[in-house]
This record gives structure tokens, C-alpha cells and sequence, in this order.
């Protein structure tokens, strides 16, 4: 009886979206609605109550424009990498005994490949390669202070990454200082053992060089950073087996104009006057709900997923002011939340709206790259500390199997449910699949939290279908779940050596898509012959 009555409240508070790409519309009756493939109740956060017992007849038709005729802008083929705390080596990787040759660990690496893999974060900037740590002074530092990487744990590192398939990025030591200025001397140690290895890195200086005074007591001045870049840079055109390594940064934090965060942006205004043509990309990091511990609700708060929009036009405008000629801006590190009070929540199923929603403003503001804090371990890792693979490692490989580097345009007209439909567009991605050029892959989620999404898909030609790869949490866990389903069956390994299949659900051309409450997909158009994509 119960369940009776769960769908009666769907099926009458049914929202209705439309999808529309070269001047195809194709109106859904209200008797198209197919029942959710998930049953759903009307409380999908578990700490809220619902207290309204009216059932809602609300219709929304929404018209998205799907722009399949030339292409909006085109990411890396490593667009989404993945980073490992510097932390990590402070105690020689001995975490949780972790081991970099576990068959299940290399597995789960692989499929993400191909993939950048950076190594830095606040640790690093304690770090010194193979050498005694200067002793310990009077200053409070927030991530304990210097310590040693032997050459076993450079070895570990770069032997993994060279395993799965990944490029080396590693972050370099800006506090080792001589006066003013940046002492290059454990570098070159670091440099030149890596050439006498043949590891392939490229490099990083310094890692949110704006909290310095908050993080190690000490501060270095933006156009003293830009010159320490400038020396790094050019030390490594002066060898010639190092003159192919690429060099990023500054790595500030959330740069923003607001004026709870306005160093940041300011600081890097500082950095950018100065740096002229030493860095290949400029980067920075960003993190949603950092100022109070979040619920649940919070990351699906269009509010919140709003957030990095604002501060990526605000990166984006630093940069073109300063490095007109040089525009290539990475996310260097990025997570969902800084709160200590999210790491509960952040390796669950609800922190995947988030992931997926920067993914599309990222890649739609040509970002060509994002780097998630992290692979492993911590509140944010997509494995955790016994190599089991989180929400958003699924999340992350259907992304990396299905959406290409060529980005287009989608254009959604206002909707009268809050906004709560996000989408974005891409040429699918044809290595390593069975789609044709010309496919379209279009991401959506739904952060409606009580009534079904019905949408009608149209982008080129529909002649062979939908492939659905909806994600839903399991039914009896509710959105805090450690697992994700994929059409409705729950995604975990095969074994130690073989990630599942991820079959689609074929829906019928002319058939409508249902997205359930709290859901996101990917969906597959394998006819769409689009122009952008062939």
C-alpha cells in the first residue's frame, strides 16, 4: 500500500523538460510519463520532513537548444586528473598500508587513464628531496612541519604513474628560501635524479602561495613569486633535457572578488603582472562550503553550484587582463567542500552533483583541465583508504568513457521549478567505445528533491535511440550512500582486476528520458551525425 502511494505522488509531480537541437521540438503529452525506474519517496534527504500531504500538478515544459553545428571549445584528452596529497610521503606512503602495486589499486588507476596525476598540496611546500631537514624553528606550521622524500618514494611514485598510464605533475618546494629569493638547490638534486631515472615531470612551484602567512608563518610577496617562477623557468630551458618540462601556477585558492576572499584574487593580480611568458598554464584551486559544516541539501543548493561559476569568470578576467596572449587556465585542485565537517558527506552519493556540475562549468568556460583532491584516502578521495571505489569514481569513469574534449553549446530557457535541470554537451567520446563519429553526449542532473524530471531528447538525428547511463543511490540507503547504481544495479568490481561493464538502457527514439529526484546521467546519442563532432 505504501509504495502505492509513493508513485501516485510522482507520477502527479512530474516536471517535464523538452531538449531541443537544430530546430527540432517535439512536445511531450502529459500521457508520455514513464514511471521512475527507482521507487522514490516524496523525503529524499533524511533529516528533512515533509509536511505538505497536497500532491503537485505542476508542468514545466523546457526547451534546451543543443548547438551540434560547430563546436563551443575543445579540453584536454586529461581533462579529468586526479592528485595525491604530498602528505602522503611525509611517512613514505605508509597510509593505511597502502600499496602502490595492489592489483586492485592499478585496476581502479587505469581507468581513469588518461590522466595528469599532480603531487603537492600544503605538505609539499615542508618537503626536501633526500637530504636532512633543516631543524625545527619557532613557527607554528599547519601541516607539521619539514620532512625528507627519500629516492624510494620518488621511485614509488613515478613507477605507479608510469604503470597506469599517467603524467607526473609535482609540486616543488617555494619556502626553501635564501633571503628573498627561492633556493633552487634541492631542486636540482631532484631534477637531475629524475632525468637519471628517465621519469617524465612536469612541475609546480609553491602550492597556495596566499595562505602562506596562515600555513608556515611566513610571506612571499606576489612579484616575489612571479620572479622565483621566472628563475625556475629559466633554469629548465637552460638544459636541454629539461627544456620540455612545463611549469604551472601560482595555485592561489579560491580567487574571488568578494571581500571575504579578495586577497586571493588580489594576489594573484600581483603574480600575473609580472610573470609574463614562464608558465604554461595558470592555475588555482576551488572548493565549495568552506564557511560552516554542510548537509546534504547543501550540495544540491543551486546557490552553492553557482559559486565556482562566479569564480571562474573572475579567474578568467584576471587572466585576460594581464596574459592576453596566454589564457590557458587549469583547475589545479578542486574538491567539494574544505569543512572538516564534510568529509562524511563528501564521499557519498549526493556529493556527486557537485563533481559533475564543475565538470560542465569547466569544461564549458574551456578549463582544459580539472585536478580532484583526491585519488585516494581523506574525506574526498574516489577510493578510500581500503581501495574501495566511492560514488564519484563511477561518476568519473562513465565521464571519462563517454564525453569527448570537444565541447558544445547548450542553452536552457528559464525554468519555473528553481532551476533545478543543470546540462551540459559534448562530441562523445569514440576511443575506446563502440560509438560512431558524430555522437552526442549530453550530462544532466536533476537536484529537483520531490518531483521526476521527464525530458525529451533532441540533438541531430534520434534515429537509433537513447543509451541511458542514469546514477541513482540505492532505494534503501537514501542520498548518504557509500554505493551508486547505475540503471539500477549497483556498480562495484568484478574483481581485483576488472571494473564491471557499464551497459546503457537503450530508450526508443521518440521516447521521453525520466530522471528520477537527486539524479544525474549520462545520455548517449549514437545517430546524431553531428557536425561538430564528425
Amino acid at each position: 500500500m505504501a509504495n502505492n502511494v509513493v508513485r501516485s505522488y510522482v507520477i502527479s509531480a512530474v516536471t517535464i523538460v523538452t531538449i531541443h537541437a537544430c530546430l527540432r521540438f517535439d512536445r511531450i503529452q502529459a500521457t508520455d510519463v514513464i514511471r521512475p525506474s527507482v521507487k522514490l519517496s516524496p523525503n529524499l534527504f533524511e533529516n528533512k520532513t515533509n509536511t505538505n500531504t497536497k500532491t503537485r500538478s505542476t508542468v514545466v515544459y523546457n526547451k534546451v537548444d543543443v548547438s551540434t553545428d560547430v563546436s563551443l571549445t575543445t579540453v584536454s584528452d586529461k581533462f579529468l586528473s586526479v592528485a595525491i596529497d604530498a602528505f602522503m610521503i611525509r611517512n613514505h606512503w605508509v597510509y593505511h598500508e597502502l600499496n602502490f602495486s595492489s592489483p586492485r589499486l592499478l585496476t581502479l588507476a587505469r581507468g581513469l587513464k588518461p590522466c595528469h596525476l599532480r603531487v603537492s598540496g600544503t605538505a609539499a611546500d615542508f618537503l626536501y628531496f633526500n637530504e636532512s631537514v633543516p631543524p625545527p624553528s619557532d613557527a607554528k606550521y599547519e601541516d607539521g612541519g619539514p620532512f625528507t622524500m627519500t629516492v624510494d618514494d620518488w621511485d614509488v611514485i613515478n613507477e605507479f604513474a608510469n604503470k597506469v598510464g599517467w603524467s607526473m605533475i609535482f609540486g616543488l618546494n617555494v619556502l626553501i628560501r635564501k633571503g628573498d629569493e627561492w633556493d633552487p638547490t634541492n631542486a636540482i638534486k631532484l631534477f637531475n635524479y629524475t632525468l637519471e631515472k628517465g621519469y617524465k615531470v612536469n612541475w609546480e612551484l609553491g602550492n597556495e602561495p596566499n595562505l602562506f602567512p596562515h600555513k608556515a608563518n611566513i610571506t612571499v610577496e606576489p612579484a616575489q613569486l612571479a620572479k622565483d617562477f621566472i628563475a625556475l623557468r629559466n633554469y629548465l630551458n637552460s638544459r636541454k633535457e629539461l627544456r620540455s618540462d612545463l611549469l604551472f601556477g601560482p595555485d592561489v585558492t579560491k580567487p574571488s572578488a568578494s571581500s571575504e576572499l579578495s586577497g586571493s584574487l588580489e594576489y594573484l593580480r600581483g603574480f600575473l603582472k609580472r610573470i609574463g611568458d614562464a608558465t604554461n598554464s595558470t592555475t588555482f584551486h576551488q572548493y565549495y562550503l568552506c564557511s560552516k559544516p554542510p548537509t546534504p541539501e547543501s550540495f544540491t543548493d543551486v546557490g552553492n553550484l553557482n559559486v565556482f561559476v562566479k569564480q571562474v569568470e573572475e579567474m578568467r578576467d584576471a587572466v585576460r587582463q594581464y596574459l592576453p596572449e596566454r589564457r590557458n587556465i587549469w583547475l589545479g585542485e578542486t574538491g567539494t567542500s574544505c569543512s572538516k565537517g564534510a568529509s562524511d558527506l563528501s564521499k557519498t552519493y549526493v556529493a556527486g552533483f557537485m563533481w559533475m556540475d564543475k565538470l560542465g562549468i569547466a569544461a564549458k568556460y574551456g578549463l582544459p583541465v580539472v585536478i580532484r583532491q583526491t585519488f585516494i584516502g581523506g574525506g574526498q578521495g574516489l577510493i578510500d583508504e581500503d581501495i574501495i571505489p566511492r560514488p564519484d569514481y563511477w561518476l568519473s569513469v562513465l565521464y571519462k568513457r563517454l564525453v569527448g574534449q570537444r565541447v558544445l553549446s547548450i542553452k536552457l530557457s528559464k525554468q519555473n521549478d528553481g532551476n533545478t535541470l543543470r546540462a551540459y554537451a559534448h562530441c562523445t567520446n569514440i576511443n575506446g567505445t563502440t560509438y560512431p563519429s558524430g555522437s552526442v553526449t549530453v550530462y544532466m542532473l536533476s537536484v529537483n528533491n520531490n518531483q521526476s524530471t521527464i525530458v525529451s531528447l533532441s540533438a541531430g538525428s534520434l534515429r537509433l535511440g537513447v543509451d541511458q547511463y542514469l546514477l541513482t543511490y540505492p532505494p534503501a540507503e537514501g542520498v548518504t550512500s557509500s554505493h551508486v547504481e547505475l540503471n539500477g544495479k549497483k556498480l562495484k568490481m568484478m574483481d581485483d582486476h576488472t571494473l564491471p561493464d557499464f551497459p546503457p538502457q537503450t530508450i526508443a527514439a521518440g521516447s521521453p528520458i525520466n530522471m528520477p529526484p537527486l539524479s544525474f546521467g549520462f545520455y548517449v546519442i549514437p545517430g546524431a551525425m553531428a557536425d561538430a563532432c564528425m
